[in-house]
């Protein structure tokens, strides 16, 4: 199995190997916010690379490690797998979105503003934050809906399933969670803390 212990530097992680005997290898220093592929054959990760953090990609089989996408410093935990595992989406300024694609390491600008990206659950859209609006994106052509939910800051937005969606947001310090009935077009706040 493979997992996760804290490294010297504060947000770092090793990634550890740890055989049947209870032999332990260190695969990698210095990786934050490892994610699992969806098959659970690769690991993704940010790593240092020529000062600045990029997206890594570990082979778990041959423990093989390619950057995917250079270029991007990815300083955000707004990174996520596509549900076929074969593109990535990221938000490493907290404005524009990318798709990076897992095979070829390159990326194209999913949308120019925006923040939290989430995959729905069958991967032909993308939810995230635009300003005080949910904006859900289709993959393929690129079709928004939006839906004005609150004059509140929106943090995060997360799917429930196909037709539901939660986001959270923060009005003086009180957090809230609404959730987004997509059929209905309809929303409601289900808590507040």
């Amino acid at each position: 199995p493979i997992i996760g212990a804290p490294s010297e530097s504060v947000g770092e992680l090793k990634l550890l190997s740890i055989d049947l005997a209870g032999q332990v290898t260190i695969l990698r220093q210095g990786a934050n916010d490892p994610l699992f592929s969806p098959d659970g054959k690769h690991l993704l990760y940010r790593r240092s690379l020529k000062d600045t953090l990029g997206l890594t990609v570990l082979n778990l089989a041959t423990s093989e490690e390619r950057f995917l996408a250079p270029e991007l410093e990815i300083n955000t935990e707004f990174v996520e797998w596509s549900p076929d595992g074969k593109q990535i989406v990221v938000n490493p300024y907290f404005s524009t979105i990318y798709l990076v694609s897992f095979e070829t390491g390159s990326y194209e600008v999913f949308a120019e503003e925006g923040e939290a990206p989430a995959w729905s659950p069958d991967g032909t859209k993308i939810a995230f934050i635009r300003r005080e609006a949910i904006v859900l994106k289709d993959v393929l052509g690129g079709n928004e809906s939006i839906y004005t939910a609150t004059p509140e800051r929106l943090l995060y937005v997360q799917w429930i399933n196909q037709d539901q969606l939660r986001f959270w947001s923060d009005k003086d310090g009180k957090s809230k969670q609404y959730l987004i009935r997509l059929t209905k077009g309809t929303f409601e706040q289900i808590c507040q803390v």
